[in-house]
């Protein structure tokens, strides 16, 4: 079993999608998207683990959830605004409008309110 911080997103990802050309921040990157990965599961209400085969499972309580590109989305928008400094991405426990945006539909399949 892996004991791996979450990340939705790779560095390379990550870097594509702020247009960063250069591997010089990719620690502060890295960060980001821990903190971000963290900062969307956590307003899905879902948590992770390791199954046998080292694949990455998420759970809403029992039930198994397949992540698709909107919280991938939601996460990279979320590490550009860590990247660029904007420290208040996550200020009282709120997302950004962007990215509770996207996740909002999502929030409600999983019957959150």
């Amino acid at each position: 079993m892996s004991d791996q911080p979450l990340r939705l997103v790779t560095v390379d990802e990550a870097r594509a999608w702020m247009k960063v050309f250069h591997d010089a921040d990719d620690e502060q990157i890295d960060y980001a998207i821990i903190a971000a990965s963290v900062a969307v599961t956590d307003y899905l209400d879902l948590t992770f683990s390791w199954d046998s085969n080292d694949e990455l499972v998420f759970l809403h309580g029992t039930t198994v959830v397949v992540l698709g590109y909107v919280e991938k989305i939601a996460t990279l928008l979320l590490v550009r605004r860590l990247y660029e400094g904007d420290m208040g991405a996550l200020s009282y426990g709120r997302l950004p409008d962007d990215v509770t945006a996207l996740l909002y539909v999502r929030r409600l399949n999983l019957g959150l309110n």
